[in-house]
């Protein structure tokens, strides 16, 4: 009789502990999913050019992008010319640039923040043709109160149409 209530415990204690894991592990794939959405979202305002002859300005794409970083990592972006590229290099090229998908890959998660890799899949796209360049990069992630980017740095040597960026 022991031996089935001793059995009946332990199946019943792996029973809640494996479910339990399994409720954290969902928990944590729906945050990649906010995270990557909220990701695309940025990135599309960042690259997405739909007419090169006439582009967006850095200033008209930094308000766009604005609410997605802290107030330092805008600072950096916007110092660092990255709202300037993407419309830089749509109209030496002539090409219009639009996000296509974004793979996320979770590298580190701490008390507050979370930090991941990324590949950005662009297309490019003139009168027909089409050319796919993939840009990788990292991100971190604050999770506290509401979503914002403290850092995002990107791979900058892609290159298309004999123009690095």
């Amino acid at each position: 009789m022991k031996r089935i209530i001793l059995f009946t415990v332990t199946f019943m204690c792996l029973f809640f502990i494996s479910a339990c894991s399994e409720d954290s592990n969902s928990s944590s794939n729906a945050d990649e999913k906010e995270v990557k959405e909220f990701l695309s979202q940025y990135k599309s305002y960042q690259y997405t050019i739909e007419d090169p002859k006439n582009p967006p300005t850095a200033d008209e794409i930094g308000e766009k992008v604005k609410p997605f970083l802290s107030d330092e990592e805008y600072e950096k972006q916007f110092a660092n010319r990255a709202f300037d590229i993407p419309a830089e290099v749509a109209s030496k090229t002539n090409n219009s640039i639009a996000l296509d998908d974004i793979t996320l890959e979770k590298v580190e998660s701490e008390e507050e923040t979370e930090k991941y890799k990324y590949t950005l899949h662009l297309t490019f796209s003139d009168n027909g043709s089409e050319e796919s360049i993939d840009r990788k990069g990292e991100i971190t992630v604050t999770t506290n109160n509401e979503m914002k980017i403290i850092r995002d740095w990107e791979n900058r040597n892609n290159e298309i149409d004999d123009l690095t960026f």
